[in-house]
């Protein structure tokens, strides 16, 4: 997943939204590890879980964008357990995403380099990311979101958890 390019956007929001970044023990490099950030609304959450639906029951939004994606179950996941789920509007999850996520349409195609298997990656806008952040934030303060995005239910505070997962 784009781990750097998501906290960069996340970094340039509302100081009252709080992230949580669900990763596999393990599954963040040592350069990604974020445990230097001094940003208190920052969560690094590395603890296995039973239930998937357990992590986004916590969620005001979920966001999910990857740079390729073989099918994309997480944020359908999360779309069907209710929760406004962000997507690249790329690869696996592309398919139909109009009608179960809000898709994000700005992203630069780069060479992926990976070994033995090459292609290529959605690079998403940081812009793009930051603005849909700010909606759902601004949304979900005026509870909107419901109306909107015909969603679940949602905190009524003035402060969001925007949940990533690498799962």
């Amino acid at each position: 997943k784009v781990w750097t390019a998501f906290y960069q956007a996340f970094s340039h929001t509302n100081r009252d939204v709080r992230l949580v970044m669900k990763c596999r023990p393990g599954s963040l490099p040592p350069f990604m590890d974020f445990s230097y950030s001094t940003d208190p609304r920052l969560t690094i959450w590395r603890s296995d879980v039973d239930r998937m639906a357990d992590v986004f029951a916590i969620a005001d939004a979920f966001l999910f964008p990857t740079r390729c994606e073989g099918y994309g179950m997480p944020p359908r996941e999360a779309a069907a357990c209710g929760v406004p789920t962000v997507v690249t509007r790329f690869s696996g999850t592309a398919d139909n995403c109009d009608d179960w996520a809000i898709p994000l349409e700005k992203f630069n195609m780069v060479e992926s380099h990976m070994e033995g298997c090459g292609g290529l990656w959605a690079i998403t806008d940081l812009d793009e990311l930051v603005w849909r952040m700010q909606d759902i934030y601004l949304m979900n303060c005026a509870n909107d979101l419901d109306t909107e995005w015909n969603q679940g239910r949602f905190a009524q505070g003035q402060s969001i958890e925007m949940v990533l997962v690498d799962v």
